[in-house]
């Protein structure tokens, strides 16, 4: 069963519709490119005890989050 949730994007603030396939857990987080700036978001998805979705995001373009932000140095310097 999927769920339709609206987030606001954290760089822009354009509105983002995504169709979200419900699970078991109560906060779910994902990462999301924004399709008006290309911002990637890292948007939490959070639901209460009667099913109600609370939805907010974090730009990647603010504090320097990214998915792909970690480095790794495989000589150990």
């Amino acid at each position: 069963m999927s769920e339709d949730v609206v987030f606001l994007c954290d760089n822009c603030g354009e509105e983002n519709l995504l169709a979200i396939r419900q699970s078991g857990d109560s906060i779910v987080e994902f990462w999301e490119d924004c399709p008006f700036c290309s911002a990637t978001n890292l948007v939490h998805v959070e639901r209460d005890e009667d099913d109600n979705s609370e939805v907010w995001c974090e730009s990647s373009f603010r504090d320097g989050l990214h998915p792909l932000a970690t480095v790794r140095n495989p000589t150990g310097n």
